[in-house]
């Protein structure tokens, strides 16, 4: 996960790795270019959950979500654009990127979850 342009006196990049469980849920309709809704969500250690949510859009393999609500509850309230979204065997993986408010940051993170 990176966030840079944050407003802070700190080298620019920042990256870090954060452990957190997801829980991604997702529906869509079957079909060339099926769409639906999707959400994920990620619990942190440190007991933060942030939730993703929005409308998805295939693209061959992979799944889009061009404007994700993301709202942790920490009061963080953005959008967010999550990218690469493939169901794998193992579970999901993806992208996210967010301009936080907060800060005036740009977060972009890599994810996956494995089924259980």
């Amino acid at each position: 996960m990176t966030l840079a342009s944050c407003d802070t006196a700190l080298p620019q990049p920042i990256r870090y790795q954060g452990d957190h469980h997801a829980q991604p849920t997702a529906s869509r309709n079957h079909g060339r270019n099926a769409s639906g809704n999707a959400t994920f969500r990620f619990t942190y250690l440190a007991s933060l959950t942030c939730t993703l949510s929005g409308v998805l859009e295939q693209h061959g393999q992979l799944y889009r979500i061009p404007t994700a609500t993301y709202q942790c509850s920490d009061g963080v309230s953005t959008s967010a654009t999550l990218s690469e979204i493939k169901a794998t065997t193992q579970g999901i993986e993806g992208r996210m990127s967010a301009g936080l408010a907060a800060g005036a940051c740009q977060e972009d993170a890599a994810f996956s979850a494995v089924l259980q």
